[in-house]
């Protein structure tokens, strides 16, 4: 997979404006979690839990938090977990059209094709430096050195205006390239997370 075909689909759903939820919705809790365990040229753990704003025209700030924002039905989760007061372990998954519930596969294919409905791919990228995640764009080389999920699952459970919650499982591959020196496992993962605008507060 390309690097540059992801960056444009990344860059393009970071960028997408909002909406607000409606008035049925119960209060917003903004804290939220997610977690996932991973085993292969780097094993370990990762949890992070706390409130992260979602900014318009940037990437999350670099505070040890997770949240879920949209536009229209599309949903992007993100995460950070801070582990020095410059660097931190990084994970973002775009699931694309999320309506209600239910189990849906990840596609890279539509990805490529820039089908943001079906676009559904995570990327995790450990020991980042935090500037890199505070403009409008991706820096080069950031895709290179992520993990990049592209077969897996995602099981949606709950899903309202503002809040969403489910788990996933997986397989990710370092830049993108799927070979097995490189195949990163990722089991049990779950999330519980608010569901925002970008930009809202």
């Amino acid at each position: 997979m390309r690097a540059t075909a992801l960056k444009l689909v990344v860059c393009a759903t970071l960028l997408l404006g909002a909406c607000d939820g409606g008035p049925s919705e119960p209060a917003f809790v903004p804290e939220g979690s997610l977690s996932f365990a991973y085993q292969g040229p780097i094993s370990g753990s990762y949890e992070a839990t706390g409130v992260m704003e979602v900014q318009a025209g940037t990437l999350p700030q670099p505070v040890t938090g997770a949240t879920a924002y949209r536009q229209d039905q599309l949903v992007n989760l993100l995460a950070f977990r801070a582990q020095s007061a410059t660097r931190g372990d990084a994970f973002l998954m775009l699931l694309g059209q999320v309506a209600g519930t239910g189990q849906v596969s990840l596609d890279p294919i539509a990805c490529q094709q820039q089908v943001l409905e079906g676009c559904r791919i995570g990327f995790f990228v450990p020991d980042v430096e935090v500037t890199q995640l505070q403009g409008p764009e991706l820096p080069a080389g950031l895709l290179e050195s992520a993990y990049v999920m592209v077969l897996g699952a995602v099981n949606v459970t709950t899903r309202t205006d503002r809040r969403i919650k489910g788990t996933f499982q997986g397989a990710a591959f370092r830049g993108g390239e799927q070979s097995l020196q490189n195949v990163l496992a990722i089991s049990n993962g779950r999330f519980d997370l608010p569901v925002r605008p970008q930009g809202a507060p």
